[in-house]
């Protein structure tokens, strides 16, 4: 699954052409528009990831992003080697559970990172 969030500048009109455009290009793919509405709502959400990491924190969730940049050729390459580091420094750290890492993609590439942690004391 592919999510992206886009603004659009110019006139009303401007505006209008360019989201149409985008909508049909993204509809050849059998891709969809979730509408203004949640553009924003996914917009403010990139501002408050550091406070679900603190939140997390509470119940043994650990989560982190981070961002870089990249030729458009590597993506695939950098996504799948961090993802991998981030499992395997995860199981030689003791964590019990898989470490869950996945891609987003903006102008800038941002990598989310979650470790579940459960102590020996809980199972």
């Amino acid at each position: 699954m592919v999510a992206a969030t886009c603004v659009y500048e110019g006139t009303a009109s401007e505006v209008a052409a360019q989201e149409a455009k985008l909508n049909a290009i993204a509809a050849k793919f059998g891709g969809l528009s979730g509408g203004e509405k949640n553009g924003k709502y996914g917009y403010r959400l990139t501002f408050a990831i550091a406070y679900l990491r603190d939140l997390g924190l509470e119940f043994s969730i650990m989560g982190e992003s981070f961002e870089t940049s990249v030729p458009w050729d590597r993506v695939l390459v950098l996504c799948q080697n961090v993802k991998e580091v981030i499992k395997r420094v995860g199981k030689a750290n003791g964590l019990i559970l898989p470490c869950l890492a996945s891609c987003r993609f903006f102008f800038s590439l941002f990598f989310s990172v979650f470790f579940f942690q459960i102590s020996q004391d809980t199972l």
